[in-house]
């Protein structure tokens, strides 16, 4: 057994030394101008990784990632990898900056302002979220302006645009936590790294079912608060959730709203095909497996309880692209031998014309 851990621990410790190595390495190809080179290898060097696996080099790997695909200008892309990194690891403010960056750079400002302000909960003294924020409200003040002018006539239109901009004054200043004046021609850049201090401290991502644990607890009491809470993010204030942004198709807000609250009420009727039925056929299952196996594990704890009542509260959506979407909310669920309320978050995706889960989690 001596011998065997002898052998073993070097060995462990070669393969992450090499890791480490090969990360380094494509971070040199990209710092050399080599960016797509440097994306190729890094393609192979998460190949290598474990699934599902987390640590600082997974998440380094990751923004690394998103960070040369917008350099590539592969924008929709990279959207989609820190948008996913903000659901992972909900706590760094980094991967935030720069999806906020991303939307800046396709216009989508008010998108840009909600990705901010979700941030400011993460690490409210973290400068760059400050200034940002700022500029993004000094560019949906100058939209403000402009959109007034063009279509307001008469003599309102001077008090309108006077209105409009001090309030966009007002709220920026209150967002950078000073009374400056923000500039609409700021540069608005990635950031390309994450402190080593964040990703160390960084929890794991959660795959959890809120009622998973209804074998484990008994009847009545309360999940845990590691399920229950989701991450160490604060509450996000009330006000920010009336914020919708323009760029949004009202009418795929109002599908993907449809189709959370049908999943809702097809659990809370205990109609378990129905409820199937709005998983995509590529769901991620949580914890592995198959489909079927985790079908029926769902079909035998819906079946279990002798009643089920699961509310949707307050929830968000953020379209990512024409065909996925995030839709975050409190989810209360009740039944005879569990109750939570926590934050819930489904990743869903447009498929054969309609929106189904694609990915389940708690928190968000």
């Amino acid at each position: 057994m001596r011998l065997m851990r002898a052998i073993l621990v070097p060995l462990l410790f070669s393969s992450l030394c090499a890791q480490a190595g090969n990360l380094m390495e494509v971070t040199q190809l990209y710092q050399n101008g080599k960016t797509e080179q440097a994306l190729a290898a890094l393609e192979t060097y998460t190949a290598s990784l474990p699934k599902d696996g987390w640590g600082r080099n997974v998440t380094r790997a990751r923004f690394l990632k998103g960070v040369m695909l917008a350099d590539l200008k592969r924008t929709d892309e990279a959207i989609q990898v820190f948008d996913r990194l903000t659901i992972d690891y909900p706590d760094l403010p980094e991967p935030y900056n720069n999806l906020a960056a991303l939307y800046v750079s396709q216009g989508k400002y008010e998108a840009a302002r909600d990705t901010l302000e979700r941030a400011m909960h993460t690490d409210p003294t973290y400068a760059s979220l400050h200034d940002n924020l700022s500029d993004v409200y000094a560019r949906l003040s100058s939209h403000a302006y402009e959109s007034t002018l063009h279509n307001t006539s008469g003599k309102a239109a001077p008090e309108r645009i006077r209105e409009l901009c001090e309030n966009y004054g007002k709220m920026a200043s209150q967002a950078a936590g000073r009374k400056i004046a923000p500039r609409a021609d700021a540069d608005f850049a990635l950031l390309h790294d994450i402190p080593a201090s964040r990703t160390v401290a960084a929890q794991p991502p959660k795959h959890l079912d809120v009622d998973e644990m209804a074998m484990e607890n008994p009847a009545g009491h309360a999940a845990p608060a590691e399920l229950l809470s989701g991450s160490r993010q604060k509450p996000v204030a009330a006000a920010s959730a009336k914020h919708e942004p323009a760029d949004h198709a009202p009418e795929e807000t109002h599908a993907i709203l449809g189709t959370v609250q049908a999943w809702s009420s097809a659990w809370s009727g205990k109609n378990v095909g129905s409820y199937l039925a709005h998983y995509a056929p590529d769901f991620k299952l949580p914890g592995g497996g198959t489909r079927a196996a985790w079908a029926a594990r769902r079909r035998e704890r819906i079946s279990r309880p002798k009643s089920i009542r699961v509310n949707v509260e307050a929830p968000q959506v953020t379209l990512t692209d024409a065909s996925h979407a995030r839709v975050t909310f409190r989810q209360n669920y009740r039944s005879d031998s569990l109750q939570t309320n926590g934050r819930k978050t489904l990743l869903m995706v447009r498929s054969g014309g309609k929106w189904l889960i694609q990915e389940e989690l708690a928190g968000g």
